[in-house]
């Protein structure tokens, strides 16, 4: 019995459903990849969005800091400035004070040093009108302090002299306030030795009165059987 053979042409038809049924599924699987490819690009839109809007949130609200940190620093320079302009003035005329003050005193000591009878003519602004010259009552002045001082400086002398003396006389009183103490103690060893003596003749007193009541025990006995 002769084996059936298949036919070709349904094995065709059959390759042919095969290949229709396969790119059938392929056009489902690219559709299914373009819906996903979709949906993700989406969600990639919408995380940029965001991550966007986020961004330029942050950098408006640095930007606004900014913007505020540098009009804080712009007033703080300007009070600085107006201080820095108010310190400078009052620095100038404190100078200039100085200067006018420095100018008066010069003029000053040299109208201390002058009578209005030298030969020397005064300055114009002249404040010493009459009388000696006050630098030579101020030399008077410092040589009588000098002397002051000379005299003082021989009284510290004499003070210490004094004072290494007294130390002394105090060091030769400390030696004999030792020595009073030593004879002191000395004294009160005596007494102590003498208190303890006279506790022994105290002692000593008691027991002969005793043996002499004893003594005197017979004689009584005696009398009192012989009264004559």
């Amino acid at each position: 019995m002769a084996e059936k053979r298949p036919d070709p042409m349904q094995t065709v038809e059959e390759l042919l459903q095969v290949l229709r049924e396969d790119v059938a599924l392929r056009n489902q699987s690219m559709v299914a990849i373009s819906d996903q490819l979709d949906t993700r690009n989406k969600l990639m839109q919408q995380r940029v969005a965001r991550h966007t809007a986020s961004v330029s949130r942050s950098m408006q609200r640095r930007l606004a800091a900014e913007q505020q940190t540098n009009k804080r620093a712009r007033w703080y320079t300007g009070v600085l400035a107006v201080f820095a302009v108010l310190i400078g003035a009052v620095l100038f005329y404190m100078v200039f004070e100085m200067a006018r003050d420095m100018n008066r005193m010069e003029d000053y000591m040299f109208n201390m040093g002058h009578a209005p009878s030298d030969e020397r003519p005064a300055r114009r602004h002249e404040r010493k009108v009459a009388g000696p010259s006050f630098m030579h009552a101020m030399a008077r002045d410092m040589q009588s302090m000098h002397e002051q001082m000379t005299q003082m400086r021989s009284d510290i002398g004499a003070m210490r002299v004094a004072i290494i003396q007294m130390d002394g006389t105090i060091g030769a009183m400390g030696g004999d306030i030792g020595s009073m103490s030593r004879d002191m103690g000395t004294m009160n060893a005596t007494m102590g030795r003498m208190q303890y003596d006279t506790l022994l003749l105290r002692q000593g007193v008691g027991s002969m009165s005793s043996d002499t009541r004893a003594m005197g025990v017979p004689f009584r006995v005696m009398d009192s059987f012989m009264p004559w």
